[in-house]
């Protein structure tokens, strides 16, 4: 960025933070300078005082004041740095993180307007870097590979300083004003202060760098590096992406997640939609059946009505919650009730190559029909099984793929209908991988069976885009809907 272009983001920048006592200040002056500037050269005095010098020290008493007032105004309540807030400068340079329960992907973005509705709609959002680091799915290992993504980043010459801010997605319902995660749908316990606990372990990984890149002053603590960072849930911040690239038309819409939990966010009017307690939205906890035991009836005649016995929900509340059913676990559930005989068989198939025999949604998945990681076929003994005419597979997995899609649209017309949306976006691994053998022709089938409005909602199966929330986590500090920007 050249010279003028960094003068013109600060002034713009100060300018917005000048409180209504300094505007008033400044007009103040203003009046009188120019009243001294009409009364010069009359003869009129003020107890033996010129009045024009009476005005003019007046003016210059006014402007000492208004000097501290700005400086009081830019450096904030705590003594920060002359340096705006993030979210009221013309531009910005912000790091994303979105936290997984295997990998962490981040970056860094420049932003150079105002706002969500103001900001390019490309792909790439203003991305300078970006990259993907492995995770363990600890606590431990999340917290530490997300210090080294931020320290990198830091490091990184490419990325421009000072660095603004840091936006973290996460699973779960998160407190924003607390920087908490107040219900962990991941390995993390209930309130867990992410945000406290990650700046905490930059300082002591690279207090000076810390200092340097974000252009604070640590000698308190840890507390004023947190206090540039943000926090929210990961799908909402995915979706955050997509209001960014919003096309016309786009004014009520739903992005849902499937993976190893099930999450979704809601935009409506045209803003991203909290809800009064951050947790707007929350699909995987929509409750299917009030126990833990849900009653099918197969459509193919060849199985029996059956019974599938769903977990617990990792946020404790009873019932059977949508998340726990349409998650990768789920699959395997769903396909152990329609048939114990053949999973079994699957199962057994499998020891005979040296598995342990446990039939995960990878197995089961690449035993019907697709290979999940981009290795061979299934082994010769699993392939034997399924090519057995007396017993064929294909109808168990056909019914399989139907009623697991049944399930998925109950959920989606439940969301569907009551906001009366005008679009949804399906995303993520389950879904992405079940579309190869046939899932989104079977809710398509199933479309206006459950919702209202049938034709008129708009249906997008975006996969790329679930890698994009780290991308919308930096855009927090865009987001004029953010409580927490809101509050400011």
């Amino acid at each position: 960025m050249g010279l003028i272009e960094k003068v013109g983001d600060n002034v713009s920048g100060w300018t917005e933070r000048l409180s209504a006592r300094a505007k008033a200040l400044a007009g103040a002056m203003l009046v009188l300078l120019a009243a001294a500037f009409l009364f010069a050269g009359k003869e009129i005095d003020l107890a033996g005082v010129p009045f024009e010098s009476a005005l003019a020290g007046l003016a210059l008493v006014m402007a000492v004041v208004f000097v501290g007032v700005v400086v009081s105004d830019l450096r904030g309540p705590k003594g920060e740095d002359l340096v705006p807030a993030p979210h009221s400068m013309g531009g910005a340079n912000l790091i994303g993180v979105q936290v997984a329960r295997t990998e962490i992907l981040y970056g860094a973005i420049k932003v150079t307007t105002a706002d969500l509705t103001t900001l390019p709609n490309d792909d790439e959002a203003g991305a300078i870097l970006a990259s993907m680091r492995s995770v363990a799915g600890s606590p431990k290992s999340i917290y530490e590979e997300t210090v080294r993504a931020i320290v990198e980043l830091a490091k990184d010459d490419r990325v421009p300083k000072p660095l603004h801010g840091v936006g973290v997605g996460v699973p779960g319902v998160v407190s924003a004003a607390d920087k908490q995660i107040v219900v962990s749908a991941g390995p993390f316990p209930p309130k867990e202060s992410f945000i406290k606990k990650l700046a905490g372990l930059l300082v002591e990984r690279d207090a000076a760098l810390m200092e340097s890149a974000f252009k604070v002053d640590l000698k308190g603590g840890p507390d004023a590096l947190a206090a540039k960072f943000f926090l929210d849930n990961d799908i909402r911040c995915l979706a955050r992406y997509l209001h960014a690239r919003r096309q016309p038309g786009w004014n009520d819409y739903a992005c849902i997640w499937v993976g190893d939990g099930v999450g979704s966010a809601l935009v409506l009017q045209g803003q991203l939609y909290y809800g009064a307690n951050l947790s707007a939205g929350e699909l995987g906890h929509v409750v299917v059946h009030l126990d833990n035991e849900v009653q099918f009836t197969p459509r193919n005649p060849a199985f029996k009505p059956f019974t599938m016995k769903v977990d617990d929900c990792a946020c404790g509340k009873k019932g059977a919650h949508l998340e726990v059913m349409l998650s990768y676990g789920g699959i395997v559930k769903l396909a152990e009730a329609l048939d114990p005989g053949r999973f079994a068989d699957l199962g057994q198939a499998y020891a005979q190559d040296g598995s342990d025999g446990n039939l995960d949604h990878t197995k089961l998945l690449a035993a019907a029909g697709f290979s999940l990681d981009g290795s061979d076929d299934p082994p010769t003994a699993v392939q034997d099984l399924l090519s057995r005419q007396q017993d064929p597979y294909p109808p168990y997995f056909e019914e399989l793929l139907d009623q697991y899609s049944t399930l998925f649209m109950v959920g989606v017309a439940n969301i569907v209908n009551a906001i009366d949306l005008d679009h949804v976006v399906i995303c993520g691994p389950v879904v992405e991988r079940l579309d190869h053998l046939g899932l989104r022709q079977r809710i398509e089938q199933r479309w206006n069976r459950y919702v209202l409005k049938e034709g008129g909602v708009g249906r997008h199966f975006d996969y790329d885009v679930a890698k994009s929330a780290w991308r919308g986590a930096a855009l927090l500090f865009r987001d004029a809907s953010f409580p927490p920007r809101r509050q400011s």
